[in-house]
């Protein structure tokens, strides 16, 4: 399966206030990642192809893990348990070839580096706010 790394801007910044102030700024930053989360799984879903809908379903039945304050790491994607043929749907067609699937209009091939780069500079944002979050609490604290 394909891992799209998302860049943020400022985000040394960002890990100096993590580690200086862990308590307030791993919560904004854990908001930012499961809000960021959100905005791939809003962008990815509506091209994942729904021929039975259990591959888009997987994403909501154990494919996406959220962040903590104290683990700040989240991943979303398809539950391979549940819909095992993921990687098969997503690899088969390589970016601007063939893909035809009469059964789901409007769905691409490589869906979920699609859907991440379209929720790009919504994650950036989302990072953005988390550091004014942090720099706001930390301001009146």
């Amino acid at each position: 399966m394909a891992v799209i790394v998302i860049k943020i801007k400022n985000f040394e910044r960002v890990k100096r206030a993590i580690d200086a102030h862990p308590q307030i700024a791993g919560r904004h930053v854990a908001n930012a990642i499961n809000l960021g989360l959100a905005d791939i799984r809003q962008a990815t879903i509506p091209i994942t192809p729904k021929k039975t809908g259990n591959l888009r379903s997987s994403f909501d039945r154990g494919g996406t893990i959220f962040a903590t304050p104290r683990k700040l790491i989240g991943s979303i994607g398809p539950n391979l348990a549940v819909a095992p043929y993921a990687v098969f749907v997503n690899d088969l067609y390589p970016i601007g070839g063939r893909y035809k699937n009469p059964t789901t209009s409007g769905t691409l091939p490589r869906f979920l580096e699609i859907g991440s780069e379209r929720a790009a500079s919504k994650v950036k944002k989302r990072f953005d706010k988390a550091l004014e979050n942090i720099t706001r609490d930390l301001a009146t604290s």
